[in-house]
């Protein structure tokens, strides 16, 4: 009965280091296989690969030197232009649990073709993490007193950025395109600690680990 309590306290402690362990990343607009995506933007934010395949190896590799097997994944949208095969094959040599909420170039495929791949979860429109975080491809209109915060993909570029003023306000939304975030996946902890003073991002988590602190 002893040696039974001890293998199961083990089990439970190696359980409890695993999940410790676990992080969440996200990233939008990897656009695997997309040719046209070296032509856009302009000399400030063009991507910097000579050829596709150059793109797709470093966005592997990129990915899996941060992210573990045992890692979940956001994906906001855009991940291939690829057909099945090819984008299962990509999607294959990733590491981590992958969620997709579906971008405008993804939507040329149902959510079942997008399953058939591999995905762990996807979803047709925004969803929220975490009861404050919406995420989404497109950036949303959030009130500026919002509670919330919306991080997105689809604009590229600080220029795009410009675009959607009135939309994106730097109190309330970030960027997660992989010409934002250095073409890796960046953790959940990292955005908040790279959030600027004052961005809603670090005034909500304050208030959560205030609110912990007074459930202990």
């Amino acid at each position: 009965m002893t040696t039974h309590k001890c293998q199961l306290e083990r089990g439970i402690q190696k359980r409890e280091q695993v999940q410790e362990k676990m992080k969440t990343f996200i990233i939008a607009d990897t656009h695997f296989g997309h040719k046209r995506i070296l032509e856009f933007g302009d000399e400030h934010n063009a991507r910097p690969f000579r050829t596709i395949d150059e793109m797709d190896k470093a966005l592997i590799k990129n990915w899996n030197s941060v992210v573990s097997k045992q890692d979940t994944v956001f994906h906001l949208g855009d991940f291939s232009l690829c057909e099945f095969g090819k984008t299962q094959a990509l999607f294959n040599g990733l590491n981590g649990r992958i969620h997709l909420v579906m971008g405008n170039h993804c939507k040329h495929h149902s959510v079942n073709w997008f399953k058939d791949v591999g995905f762990y979860q996807v979803y047709e429109y925004s969803i929220c993490f975490k009861n404050f975080f919406w995420l989404s491809h497109a950036p949303m209109a959030l009130d500026k007193k919002s509670n919330y915060v919306n991080i997105h993909g689809h604009v590229h570029s600080p220029k795009r950025i410009k675009e959607y003023e009135g939309i994106i306000t730097t109190s309330h939304h970030i960027c997660v395109c992989a010409e934002m975030i250095n073409y890796t996946p960046i953790s959940m902890e990292e955005l908040i600690q790279n959030a600027p003073t004052g961005h809603a991002i670090k005034k909500i988590e304050k208030h959560y680990k205030e609110r912990r602190g007074d459930e202990e």
